[in-house]
């Protein structure tokens, strides 16, 4: 995880995407309860380049003070999408990078669709 380092120290956070032909092939934040006290966001089924851009997206907002929850749906971020944020089950097995800055039982995340 040395990697992780800098951009952390830079943004706040790190992107991890798995590349695309592990299915469904997933991205997700690192860092951001650390540096916003809020979940982690996990993103699958997009290419890898549009999956960090979502995520970047995502990321500054909450790092700006934004703010996603559980069973929220916002349709403001991009032009004619709606997003929907729901709790991920079993997060550790999904983000193994993120899971390795919090403690046991420490990790929260919500899957962006």
């Amino acid at each position: 995880l040395p990697r992780l380092a800098a951009p952390v120290a830079l943004d706040g956070y790190q992107i991890v995407a798995v590349p695309a032909d592990h299915a469904p092939a997933p991205a997700y934040t690192v860092r951001l309860r650390t540096t916003a006290d809020h979940p982690e966001l996990l993103v699958e089924g997009l290419e890898p380049p549009a999956a960090i851009q979502l995520l970047h997206l995502l990321a500054r907002g909450v790092v700006a003070g934004e703010r996603f929850a559980a069973g929220c749906r916002r349709t403001d971020l991009l032009p004619h999408v709606a997003l929907a944020f729901n709790e991920v089950n079993a997060a550790t097995d999904r983000l193994r990078a993120a899971a390795l800055f919090h403690a046991p039982g420490g990790l929260t995340a919500l899957h962006v669709t």
